[in-house]
């Protein structure tokens, strides 16, 4: 850094000039005396002039951060940069862009916490990726030196988490426990996997031919419509034959009866119990194929892995289904 003092007229009046150069960046400031130039702090004011706009190799992280989503949004102008900011902002650890290397990137990545949690896979996957552009925009505008920004991350597997299913007990008992006014849609989600909301909240009898099938139309199915043959005949004994006008009332009526049954008779309901516990007993008893169609499924990967609990065996899917269940 260099600085020097001279003498000069500005507008016919005599000032003294203090000229700060830095890597190619030069800041002028006017003093009227030059006791007032000499004792002037030209370092900090030279080091606060860095963080407030670019300066070649000096250039702070937080400005190139600035300058960048400035240019996103001119090249993007509908685009939303929350997200794109909140990635971008965790290097601010670094002071200037010069002092990021791939190395520490690959450690900072590594040790990012949400909620007390490491980063998950796909948090790590975004962050690098929104990273590594960044960066090579910050080379190419000669904010940081021409290097790889390829960014390594360990390729660990989230722990799965466990899929929540009732048990054949917990099932029937909350089949017996519920409101006898919602006991036909609880059975029809128990034992068909229908999605609560959207499909089973609009079903109605008339889409029943009782004993044989279940069709789905397409105005209220989430796909396209599909008859559901080859039921477990366990079901009938929870729909009555001659039913009419929509089998559920409201989703939010059969969830809070849902709810009472499942606090008198002492468990807690899983999140989506009906249909994951259709879709891993029906994976055992009926196989994957006529699992997924009854259920409206269409994703091999989606299903085994978000849908089927693995830790249950055949023997106790067929006790799921079983017709003589009291």
């Amino acid at each position: 850094m260099k600085i020097k003092i001279t003498k000069a007229k500005v507008r016919g009046d005599a000032k003294w000039v203090l000229t700060v150069t830095h890597n190619g960046a030069r800041k002028r400031k006017y003093f009227s005396t030059a006791l007032e130039a000499g004792q002037f702090d030209a370092l900090s004011w030279m080091n606060q002039a860095l963080h407030e706009k670019p300066c070649g190799i000096d250039t702070s992280v937080e400005v190139a951060i600035t300058e960048y989503i400035a240019d996103y949004e001119r090249r993007h102008p509908r685009a939303n940069t929350q997200q794109l900011k909140n990635r971008l902002g965790h290097l601010k650890e670094f002071k200037k862009v010069r002092d990021i290397e791939p190395k520490k990137l690959s450690a900072l990545i590594e040790s990012k916490t949400y909620r007390g949690k490491l980063w998950s896979k796909s948090t790590r996957q975004t962050a690098k990726t929104v990273w590594q552009i960044f960066l090579s925009w910050c080379s190419h505008k000669e904010y940081a030196p021409e290097r790889d920004w390829t960014i390594k991350i360990l390729n660990v597997d989230t722990p799965s988490k466990k899929i929540g299913i009732l048990t054949p007990a917990q099932a029937y008992g909350l089949l017996k426990e519920i409101n006898p006014a919602h006991q036909p849609a609880m059975a029809l989600m128990l034992f068909t996997g229908i999605r609560p909301e959207g499909e089973m909240s609009r079903l109605r009898y008339e889409n029943i031919k009782w004993g044989n099938h279940i069709k789905i139309p397409g105005e209220i199915a989430k796909w396209d419509s599909r008859q559901i043959y080859d039921l477990p005949k366990v079901i009938w004994k929870y729909i009555p034959k001659k039913g009419e006008g929509q089998i559920m009332s409201t989703y939010t009526a059969l969830n809070q009866s849902r709810r009472r049954a499942c606090k008198r008779l002492g468990f807690a309901y899983p999140a989506d119990g009906a249909r994951h516990s259709f879709a891993t007993y029906g994976y055992w008893v009926k196989g994957m194929e006529w699992t997924m169609h009854t259920m409206g499924h269409a994703d091999y990967n989606t299903f085994q892995r978000f849908y089927r609990n693995k830790e249950v065996t055949p023997a106790i899917a067929k006790k799921y289904f079983a017709r003589d269940r009291s």
